[in-house]
């Protein structure tokens, strides 16, 4: 029976943290958005001015469009590609300062968001178990 109570403590911390996981999403989601126009806007004239170019192609992997953009960030972001294979042809063929940009937003999104993402999770989940007891 005491399994039982722990469950329960489990399933109602989990059930009480979707609507911060929930907001935690959108922002994420925000953030790579805007992150992923702005290397998208940054790199479409050198691909424009270089077509056909061994240097657009490389560009054209991760920033041909926003949407190929974004899906570069997240993964980034969360572990399914390092980073350094979409930040070196940037570095390369923009600007070496592209690096520091991509570092600000690798340093923004994976220790500051999601540091404070935990942070909330913890937090509502300790807050729902007191109420629950």
């Amino acid at each position: 029976l005491r399994y039982m109570t722990e469950l329960r403590t489990i399933v109602v911390s989990m059930s009480s943290s979707m609507k911060p996981l929930l907001s935690t999403i959108v922002l994420l989601a925000l953030v790579v958005y805007v992150v992923g126009i702005y290397f998208t806007q940054i790199v479409l004239p050198h691909r424009i001015d270089h077509a056909g170019e061994e240097s657009a192609r490389e560009l054209d992997g991760h920033f041909r469009s926003v949407g190929g953009a974004v899906m570069s960030l997240f993964q980034t972001v969360t572990g399914g590609l390092e980073w350094r294979y979409v930040v070196d042809p940037l570095m390369e063929h923009i600007s070496p300062a592209m690096g520091f940009v991509f570092a600000l937003y690798i340093t923004f999104t994976s220790l500051a968001l999601m540091n404070i993402v935990t942070g909330v999770f913890v937090e509502t989940a300790l807050q729902r178990g007191r109420e629950d007891k």
